[in-house]
């Protein structure tokens, strides 16, 4: 309906509110434009608190023609809506991340495309860079505003998996405004917005594979490894067969598996300098993932099985879950001393920093490797389905 108002119109203002009832009232006056004719429309929306419709309201106190369009646009609209008549679009949803550049565009399927944006970046393999990607998919919606939210919904949960999948914390482009230094490194520095323009491919359709960027590969695992500093940023191996063996999951899983994957980008994009914040959310993203696993209440027996330690861990799943997770989060404590400012000696770097920094890898290594086991004891269970 919204689109069919928008043929005819380009200016309104509104307001809205509940009334005595607690229903919701979405009131609008447009400016209608037609042939030879124009007036103001006043159209009311009044619908339950969980968005469904009650009724529809509308009148053009000097206009009949209008209020003969307005009849006609919204039983146009609800055929429209009734008869689930759809159009396929074409949507592009940009997402952030820091670090070397992506090794190609990956298809996922054959109608989700995820690519970086300026394949032809002159710098690679630069580590502590802002990369842009796109989400590139196809969509079926009654119209554009439909497609809009459809495919932004749709990205959104993926580039939390991915975010998951990969390691890298995945996050939408801001229009803030930061100080920057300038080009020549003399002047003063520059208060410059944030943003990305007139760079890479103007797509207006899926492209064909390999046509505007060559094919990324897909290489290692989920599993914890130390990257080589300029190596490109590659899918794992299991990425596609995760995602899949996740879709054709019961209802529990898909739910349990998304809530871990945004509470694992989360830890990596508001803990990127704070490990007391990075850490509570991967425990608490391992603690989501639980609500799949009916005999597992908390993280430690989760991470204790999936993990498979060769060693005793007891001492790291009490220091991650306890120590930090708990501590942070219902005392307000930062175990790894965030506020403290340690001396830089050159003789003595200090005993307690050291293990605090052995503790936080050892517990990454632990998560990351109960979330690759699980995911690929996911992935064989969907192979003998």
């Amino acid at each position: 309906m919204d689109s069919a108002f928008n043929r005819h119109s380009n200016s309104l203002s509104g307001s809205n509110y509940y009334d005595e009832d607690g229903n919701y009232i979405d009131e609008s006056a447009l400016s209608i434009d037609l042939d030879d004719i124009s007036g103001v429309l006043y159209i009311r929306f009044i619908a339950h608190n969980d968005d469904r419709l009650i009724r529809v309201e509308y009148e053009s106190p000097d206009s009949e023609p209008i209020e003969r369009l307005t009849n006609d646009l919204i039983i146009e609209s609800l055929a429209n809506a009734l008869g689930a008549k759809k159009t396929e679009f074409f949507r592009r949803v940009w997402f952030c991340y820091i670090g070397e550049q992506l090794d190609g565009e990956y298809w996922l399927n054959s109608n989700v495309r995820v690519a970086p944006i300026d394949p032809a970046d002159p710098n690679p393999h630069f580590p502590n860079v802002e990369r842009y990607i796109s989400i590139d998919m196809n969509v079926e919606a009654i119209d554009v505003h439909g497609a809009i939210a459809i495919a932004n919904n749709r990205a959104n949960v993926l580039a939390a998996r991915l975010s998951l999948i990969l390691n890298i914390g995945f996050y939408t482009p801001s229009a803030e405004h930061r100080w920057t230094f300038p080009k020549d490194m003399n002047s003063a520095c520059e208060l410059r917005q944030l943003g990305y323009f007139n760079k890479g491919s103007d797509l207006s359709k899926m492209p064909s594979k390999g046509k505007t960027c060559k094919l990324g590969k897909f290489e290692n695992s989920m599993h914890f490894r130390t990257k080589y500093m300029g190596e490109p940023t590659k899918f794992p191996k299991e990425t596609r067969k995760l995602i899949n063996a996740i879709d054709k999951s019961e209802s529990r899983t898909r739910t349990a598996f998304d809530n871990c994957s945004l509470l694992y980008q989360l830890a990596l994009n508001a803990g990127r300098y704070i490990p007391t914040v990075q850490l509570s959310y991967l425990v608490a993203a391992v603690d989501a993932l639980c609500k799949a696993e009916s005999e597992f209440k908390d993280p430690s027996p989760f991470i204790r099985h999936y993990a498979s330690p060769m060693h005793d861990i007891e001492h790291l799943l009490n220091f991650m879950h306890r120590s930090v997770r708990s501590a942070h989060f219902h005392a307000g404590e930062f175990p790894f001393g965030e506020f403290e400012q340690p001396r830089r000696l050159k003789i003595y770097s200090g005993s307690s920093s050291r293990m605090s920094e052995h503790r936080f890898r050892e517990c990454i290594k632990l998560i990351r490797t109960a979330l690759a086991n699980w995911a690929a004891i996911k992935i064989e269970g969907l192979k003998q389905l």
